[in-house]
């Protein structure tokens, strides 16, 4: 037994209870066997009590070492709790920079599209042209070709009037 259980045993006093009840046994049955058989009974029962104490302070070391072990699992969860607290942060930082990057993308994408636009206009404006071009060319040619046309029909005229008049005179 250690201190503490030291310590229980005497403040508790057994003995007087002890031979109070040897006395009334004793006086009861004025027998010295029933009072001998009595003691060996109340013999047994102070030696379990004092098996009883040894496994009841057995039972409390058992129950520190488990409010310990709850301890120390409360004390990893909070160290859980501030790492999981850590990691939340990260993630909405991380979010947050996502979040930049696709906006500075966007704006990247912009820039460069804006000059791929103005070469996409500068494209249709040049075969815009270019069929402007066709199309006044193909009109001025037309144009040539009708003042060649005149112009033939004219000698032709001129050519055929002349071959006429020189026939009828």
């Amino acid at each position: 037994m250690d201190s503490n259980d030291a310590n229980l045993s005497d403040s508790v006093d057994f003995s007087a209870g002890k031979s109070a009840l040897l006395q009334a046994l004793a006086l009861m049955n004025d027998n010295g066997e029933v009072a001998s058989k009595i003691s060996n009974v109340l013999d047994s029962v102070q030696e379990d009590r004092s098996r009883t104490v040894q496994l009841f302070c057995e039972v409390l070391a058992l129950q520190k070492d488990e409010v310990e072990r709850k301890k120390k699992c409360v004390d990893l969860l909070e160290e859980v709790g501030k790492w999981w607290k850590l990691l939340v942060d990260d993630r909405e930082k991380l979010l947050v920079t996502i979040s930049n990057l696709e906006m500075e993308k966007e704006r990247i994408l912009k820039r460069q599209s804006h000059p791929q636009e103005i070469y996409g206009k500068l494209v249709d404006a040049a075969s815009k042209t270019q069929l402007l071009n066709r199309s006044m060319n193909s009109q001025l040619n037309f144009s040539r070709m009708n003042v060649v046309d005149a112009n033939a029909e004219d000698d032709f005229v001129e050519a055929t009037t002349t071959t006429i008049n020189s026939k009828n005179k």
